[in-house]
């Protein structure tokens, strides 16, 4: 009889890349996996997984998918148990009493993205940050395993058992070189459409884009907060162009007819030492990189020679590196072939599925 995994997530869809098509799918290979996160459905099984939906409430309602959720992960009497959001710490200490096998996936450097939370009051951020910094250590040290996205975040858990998965895409071979021609270069920003994102900045460099070249922004993705839209939409001109939040197939559809990929977000504390998945899915079809010039993405856009760094809070900074991309399409080929190549042989998700089985067989046989 397999082992059964039970993974919650009481923020994320249950479609998130990192949650669904990367961690429940590799695990559906050796275990019985079970999903409860935020779905429009009440159940359905995909691949084997059994989905259990949550709806999508507001933060200060959330408390009642928490109860759903420890509910739900009594009732099915899992193996190991695997949650995603730091506001389910409380529901791992009460199945660690339960005597339970916990996992707490930790997706960001929490701690400092409290301090650019705007719905915290700005004289609090501070207080909040150090008082959840502690608990969350403390809580950590009771999990069974915690795992991480970045080797930074994993420096905060040192007296844990700690596991660093890092959030690679999935290993698929893309047909690089069956891009059709077009009279236009698409240039191509996915994941949330947030000030500190660079939204505002990516909208305002195509003020400066060489008209000669008929260069496109193609922004894909939720706004955040909703109210940015009609911000963005209004301040915007005919070149930039906004699709919505489109699914994991779809994102991949777009990348391949695009010839430039955007990942300006601003240097706020949490993301200096972040991962973006997106720069790695650029990578993942071939197209070069335009990114924030923080120094550990500096080292592996250049390591790589796979894109441009800039300042990402200067539109006309973003343009010019657009601007030269476009006039150079020798530059812009190669450097997404640098890009592709480097997602081949290490940016990919492979070794990090070995890693994440590895945690899974430690915990069920420790």
């Amino acid at each position: 009889m397999r082992h059964k995994a039970f993974i919650a997530s009481s923020v994320h869809r249950w479609d998130d890349p990192r949650i669904f098509y990367k961690e429940a799918m590799s695990l559906a290979k050796k275990y019985d996996v079970e999903i409860m996160a935020i779905a429009d459905v009440d159940y359905k099984e995909i691949n084997g997984i059994k989905v259990y939906g949550l709806p999508k409430r507001k933060r200060y309602a959330r408390l009642l998918n928490w109860w759903t959720l420890l509910m739900m992960a009594v009732r099915i009497q899992g193996d190991v148990y695997h949650f995603h959001d730091p506001e389910l710490i409380p529901f791992g200490l009460i199945l660690k009493l339960l005597g339970k096998k916990v996992v707490y996936d930790i997706h960001e450097d929490y701690p400092k993205a409290i301090m650019s939370k705007t719905w915290i009051p700005q004289r609090l951020r501070r207080l909040v940050s150090g008082a959840f910094n502690w608990f969350e250590k403390n809580a950590a040290k009771r999990f069974d395993y915690n795992i991480t996205v970045t080797d930074d975040i994993a420096k905060n858990f040192k007296k844990s058992r700690i596991a660093v998965i890092k959030n690679y895409p999935l290993y698929e071979q893309r047909d690089i070189n069956g891009k059709k021609p077009k009279d236009e270069i698409w240039v191509v920003y996915v994941g949330g459409l947030a000030s500190i994102r660079g939204v505002q900045e990516m909208v305002q460099a195509m003020a400066y884009a060489d008209p000669k070249y008929n260069i496109k922004l193609k922004l894909a993705g939720r706004f955040m907060p909703p109210q940015l839209e009609e911000h963005i939409r209004n301040t915007a001109g005919p070149n930039v162009d906004i699709l919505g939040f489109l699914d994991y197939n779809k994102v991949y559809e777009l990348l391949m007819q695009c010839d430039i990929g955007l990942v300006c977000l601003h240097p706020i504390p949490n993301y200096l030492t972040s991962l973006p998945l997106k720069m790695f899915e650029y990578m993942s079809c071939a197209l070069p990189i335009i990114a924030s010039d923080f120094p550990l993405w500096k080292q592996i856009i250049d390591n790589e020679r796979c894109g441009i760094t800039v300042n990402p809070q200067q539109p006309e900074d973003i343009a010019k590196a657009i601007n030269y991309l476009s006039a150079n399409p020798d530059v812009r080929y190669e450097m997404g072939m640098n890009g592709y190549k480097a997602y081949r042989d290490k940016y990919n998700w492979g070794a990090e599925e070995r890693k994440l089985l590895d945690v899974y067989e430690r915990i069920l046989n420790g």
